[in-house]
């Protein structure tokens, strides 16, 4: 187990504390003093060293000194300085806080700017960020003042903070050991290792409420088909079905007495003799047409015939144009590309070679600036007039290759025009001969149309022959006899059909009455449904009711184990960590007992202190680490337990007006 102890602490315009020093050398101290003297201070102090908080956990908080109007005291150092033993190695610590002042150029007082705290460790002075991993490096802030502060864990934590420290110290208890604690649990073990408990019985819940819902509608709606229910009384249901089937019989006989009224004996034999009348007409109609198709059929073929050649002959020209067309755009295409090679052709045919020949005239070394001899002189002269010579005899060269370059080009180009213009003036040829050949195709077709219409229009026309008037005639007699038939029997039938409509309406009627039985029929059996389907959800209900029951037998036997393996741990404190409600749920908690009575109620400080420093012993061993516990109003303890740790004893002494130590060995020597 790490081990920390004090061994000095030494303040200086700490709080109002004007210079004071506690020499603890690692052993237990009480310090007595009135109150208001400064004995908390000691506490602020160590916390604010360590972890820039007071011992309420607060980061703004008052440490500069104040007058007696509360007004600050300005240009003090507030310093605080400590020796630790670290597994007893020697670790010394300071901080400094102070004002900023600075004199600004052309001002003759100095100006206040803020403030600067200063860190030093083992008497080297160090950045705040280094001081702070030294620190860290010891111990975990939020571990530190669990044991060190005996209030720290039952009046600074949320429930829910402590809850998490308790499952970390005892490990919690896993599902498969609540579920075996108790046998009924098995029904609801596959939905709690898949839901968990919280989350299963809001599942459960919202199940019931569903249920519960539905419930409480059924009645309503069971109410309101009651209310809906035909009055029946002294209506005979067998009297209706009876007269509903005399009515339909006479329905039917008046039906098959209006067909036999429009189907009329007389007027039908009418019909058909104009049916067949018409039958023969057309059959006339069909030869007359036939005999004047066969008497144009040789004219009518040669004049389809030529129609046939004219189109064949004018898609054969549309074809030719279009060929026509593209080569003449090919032509006009070499034409341009002949024009950009002659504008080629003169542009590099007027290039000139327009380097001049620059003679060598240095006759002097440049290493040495010696005269060179005459001979080595001219022949760089020679050197240099065959290099200009060389460069003109390539321009020249390369101009005349790049011209006939361009001349070749020119040459199959032309060729290539003249070939195409032959190939135009081909297809204008063609295109002439086909344009007088469809000419003359069309003057045929026209000629061949006019004479087969006056054919045509020579033929007599069916209708003036004397077979088709007289066809006609007895058609037209026919379709008046039937029609002075059909006014007889018109008012026959509108008596037959009045009589119709009412039969139909009585039929209504009684039907109207029998739907009465039908909807109570059918209204009942849906109160049935209803009824059962109340029964059904009752059911369900008590089913989902039974397994609430059991996860909250669940939840009450992970109280029960939860809190036997976390009170093994501690020998005075008890942790409740449920709470029954008045709906018989569980709530979870964390409430700190004694005996019996609740940290936050009515628990008295000499058993809060013990208590305290009893749930301390248990966390420094959970985590393997002890330091100094600062113990306020430590004389409501007549004793405090035993503790494996250093023990800063805070006592309110009405005789001390200034701070008194008191060692451990102090004490044994009196």
């Amino acid at each position: 187990m790490k081990q920390i102890k004090l061994m000095e602490l030494h303040l200086r315009n700490f709080k109002g504390i004007k210079d004071f020093k506690l020499i603890a050398n690692g052993d237990n101290v009480r310090v007595f003093g009135d109150n208001a003297t400064g004995k908390t201070s000691l506490f602020d102090a160590t916390m604010w060293l360590l972890f820039d908080k007071d011992s309420n956990n607060r980061k703004d908080f008052q440490l500069k000194t104040v007058d007696a109007d509360g007004n600050e005291r300005h240009k003090l150092e507030h310093e605080v300085s400590a020796i630790f033993h670290v597994d007893d190695e020697a670790l010394s610590l300071k901080k400094v806080f102070k004002e900023k002042w600075t004199k600004k150029r052309g001002s003759l007082t100095s100006s206040f700017e803020g403030h600067t705290t200063d860190f030093e460790i083992d008497e080297v002075p160090v950045k705040a960020k280094d001081f702070k991993q030294k620190i860290s490096e010891i111990v975990d802030e939020d571990v530190f003042k669990l044991v060190t502060n005996q209030a720290y864990f039952n009046e600074a934590l949320k429930p829910t903070q402590k809850r998490d420290i308790l499952m970390e110290i005892t490990g919690g208890v896993s599902q498969e050991e609540i579920l075996a604690s108790d046998k009924e649990l098995q029904v609801i073990a596959d939905d709690i290792q898949k839901h968990g408990p919280s989350d299963y019985m809001a599942i459960i819940k919202k199940k019931q409420k569903l249920i519960n819902d539905q419930i409480k509608s059924l009645p309503v709606r069971i109410d309101e088909i009651s209310r809906s229910l035909p009055d029946l009384d002294g209506v005979d249901r067998e009297e209706i079905e009876l007269e509903l089937q005399a009515i339909g019989q006479d329905i039917e006989t008046k039906e098959e007495e209006i067909s036999r009224l429009k189907s009329g004996g007389e007027a039908a034999e009418k019909q058909k003799q104009r049916v067949e009348l018409q039958t023969e007409l057309l059959e006339l109609k069909s030869q007359h047409e036939q005999t004047v198709q066969e008497s144009t059929k040789s004219l009518r073929a040669d004049y389809y015939q030529a129609q046939s050649k004219r189109d064949q002959l004018e898609n054969d020209f549309r074809m030719k144009k279009n060929q026509y067309d593209s080569k003449v755009q090919e032509a006009e295409s070499i034409q341009t590309k002949m024009e950009r090679l002659r504008k080629q052709w003169a542009e590099v045919n007027n290039r000139e070679f327009t380097e001049e020949f620059t003679p060598h005239n240095k006759d002097t070394c440049p290493t040495c600036n010696q005269s060179l001899p005459a001979e080595e002189v001219a022949a760089a002269h020679e050197k240099a007039l065959q290099a200009f010579e060389q460069r003109k005899a390539e321009f020249n060269q390369r101009k005349s290759e790049e011209l006939e370059q361009i001349s070749a080009s020119g040459k199959a180009m032309k060729a290539e025009l003249e070939e195409v213009q032959e190939q135009i003036e081909k297809l204008y040829a063609d295109l002439g001969d086909l344009n007088d050949t469809v000419d003359k195709l069309a003057h045929q077709v026209d000629h061949l149309q006019a004479k087969l219409k006056e054919a045509e229009s020579q033929s007599p026309k069916v209708e003036d022959t004397e077979e088709y008037q007289q066809l006609q005639s007895q058609i037209t007699e026919l379709e008046n006899q039937i029609s002075e038939l059909k006014k007889s029997a018109a008012a026959a039938i509108n008596k037959a059909k009045q009589e119709h409509q009412q039969l139909k309406a009585s039929y209504r009627a009684e039907e109207e009455k029998l739907s009465g039985f039908k909807q109570q029929e059918k209204s009942l059996a849906r109160i049935k449904e209803l009824e059962q389907e109340e029964e059904k959800l009752a059911r369900e209900y008590e089913a989902w009711e039974q397994k609430l029951f059991l996860v909250e037998k669940y939840i009450r036997a992970k109280v029960n184990l939860l809190e036997s393996r976390i009170n093994e741990k501690f020998k005075m404190a008890r942790f409740k960590l449920f709470e029954t409600q008045i709906n018989e749920g569980v709530k979870e908690i964390c409430e700190t007992l004694y005996e019996g009575v609740p940290y936050s109620k009515g628990l008295n400080n000499a058993a809060r202190i013990n208590v305290g420093l009893d749930i301390i012993s248990t966390l420094s061993e959970h985590y393997q680490f002890a330091a100094p516990i600062f113990v306020d109003n430590a004389e409501a303890v007549t004793r405090l337990i035993d503790i494996d740790a250093q023990v800063i004893s805070l006592i309110v002494s009405e005789g001390d007006s200034e701070l008194r130590l008191e060692t451990a060995k102090q004490k044994e020597a009196v």
